[in-house]
């Protein structure tokens, strides 16, 4: 297979973006084909995965060696690869919240009644995830903060402080395009009062005019009638922009006539 298409398979791996097809395709690479030493780390982990395909079951969890059976076949394949690469910090949390969610999901898979072993498992598979989250979200890097604000979205619940994080970064984020993905992820939250809330009280404290835009159309499409006064406070500023302007028009003439 081209270098290339692999690079690309690879990088949308771990975006959590590849198709089921496509891991397929990068699962069958990596233990079929001879591969650069560049990518060994990828080649140790796709093992490790294949290996516990067949070798986890869920009576495994009930024995205190499943995790202590993980971090051998770890340590077996770093010693063989170590050559080619270190770990960073990062990435081996990264690692590890990657192999914990492969597991779950492969117990699921298994299981059509999850047994509360499997249901502890991943509890604290999310719990891991949150605070990975929460990490990256502190990273100098835009996009390891945007990634971040992108776990949070896609979490199936997310608590005060997840919520709490997400309104922090969209108000204090200093790149626009961060605090425009804290936004587009408070939309889906939005039913909640705390985010709508923040919303509001942030429309006149944002300077970008992408970031307003947005948090104008979840005030619209939730029909927030306590945005009225905070949009017609946006309205008597004079550099704002027209495309900022007619949204925020069309957001008070909407919920105006909901009113």
């Amino acid at each position: 297979m081209e270098t290339d298409d692999i690079n690309r398979l690879i990088e949308k791996y771990f975006e959590g973006e590849s198709t089921l097809q496509e891991e397929t395709t990068l699962q069958s690479y990596f233990l079929e084909e001879e591969v650069p030493t560049t990518r060994m780390a990828e080649k140790a982990q796709f093992q490790l995965f294949s290996t516990m395909r067949h070798e986890v079951t869920p009576d495994m969890l009930k024995q205190e060696s499943f995790f202590s059976k993980i971090t051998r076949q770890e340590d077996e394949t770093q010693h063989k690869t170590i050559r080619f690469f270190r770990w960073s910090v990062g990435i081996a949390a990264s690692f590890i919240i990657m192999l914990l969610g492969f597991v779950v999901g492969m117990l699921y898979e298994k299981n059509s009644s999850p047994t509360s072993e499997v249901l502890a498992l991943k509890d604290e598979f999310s719990q891991m995830k949150k605070m990975l989250m929460f990490n990256q979200m502190n990273n100098p890097s835009a996009s390891e903060r945007i990634m971040a604000v992108n776990t949070a979205q896609a979490l199936p619940e997310a608590d005060d402080q997840v919520l709490e994080a997400l309104i922090f970064t969209m108000n204090s984020d200093v790149n626009p395009n961060v605090r425009l993905s804290a936004v587009e992820a408070l939309h889906r939250f939005a039913d909640q009062k705390m985010v709508m809330t923040a919303l509001v009280k942030s429309l006149n404290t944002q300077e970008n005019p992408i970031v307003q835009i947005a948090i104008i159309d979840v005030l619209v499409d939730f029909k927030e009638q306590s945005a009225l006064d905070e949009l017609r406070k946006l309205l008597q500023k004079e550099n704002l922009t027209q495309a900022v302007r007619e949204q925020a028009e069309y957001g008070v003439s909407q919920l105006a006539y909901e009113n």
